[in-house]
């Protein structure tokens, strides 16, 4: 019993750190002007040329967003984390072959394809990580804003130096593949949102029924509607349902399970 919660433990806590890894990666681009602003001088552009790049980027951000929330019901979060694992990285990379006399291609690679796939990562990866953590929805939620947010304070100088000692060029390349073998391991990682949420729920009923002595207390809100202890003394079993409309049966014989309904 405590090697299976260890285990659900240690797995769920995996899945959030894949997805805290690419939010971090991917928040990147809130400092746009680490890369355009050194592209811009790099091909002589005008500010005009280029005024609107950041601003388009967080444009694509929301349909990005919404096409995450609709692809995971359709195609699953691993292959939803996975299309946006590599547009963003495919923006990043396209852009440095963008050619001096057509800025506007810009828009193209580093607006639209960087911020659809910002927001498409963003969405699924939040789903998910809070959809395994029911009991942690804020701190988790909070975690995911901040490693986003927090990803241009720590991402932003390191992409800076790379400029100045390789160049924008070489520096949009390498950030490009780098975050394109990233992302894509870690989105390899993810589970489909649906079974986390009801992964946890066994989790939870199997904490609170961890003796299965029926005298402890239902710690995760659950209601025992069936219950019945065994002559020995030593287990039982016992139907669970949550608040929430889950429910789970529990064998208090050896090897301790529960099973969801």
């Amino acid at each position: 019993m405590e090697k299976t919660i260890e285990n659900m433990d240690r797995n769920r806590l995996g899945i959030l750190i894949r997805c805290l890894v690419i939010l971090l990666i991917t928040g990147v681009t809130n400092s746009a002007a680490v890369f355009v602003s050194p592209l811009a001088a790099h091909f002589n552009w005008t500010a005009d040329a280029i005024a609107n790049v950041s601003t388009t980027m967080l444009l694509c951000w929301t349909p990005g967003a919404l096409i995450g929330g609709t692809l995971m019901s359709k195609i699953g979060a691993r292959n939803a984390m996975l299309l946006g694992a590599v547009l963003f990285p495919l923006g990043t990379l396209t852009s440095s072959f963008v050619p001096q006399s057509s800025p506007w291609l810009l828009y193209v690679t580093f607006s639209f394809l960087q911020g659809l796939g910002n927001g498409l990562a963003y969405t699924v990866a939040t789903y998910v990580s809070t959809g395994w953590y029911p009991d942690k929805r804020g701190l988790v939620s909070g975690l995911c804003m901040a490693f986003t947010g927090g990803s241009s304070a720590f991402l932003a100088p390191i992409c800076s130096k790379l400029v100045q000692s390789t160049g924008i060029i070489s520096t949009l390349r390498i950030v490009g593949l780098v975050s394109l073998v990233v992302c894509v391991v870690c989105a390899l990682g993810v589970r489909q949102g649906e079974d986390l949420v009801h992964c946890a729920a066994q989790l939870e009923c199997a904490r609170a029924l961890h003796t299965l002595g029926l005298d402890i207390h239902l710690a995760a809100e659950g209601i025992v509607e069936r219950r019945q202890r065994r002559p020995d003394n030593i287990g039982g079993d016992a139907h669970v349902r949550r608040p929430d409309g889950l429910q789970c049966h529990v064998h208090g014989n050896a090897p301790f399970s529960a099973d969801l309904l």
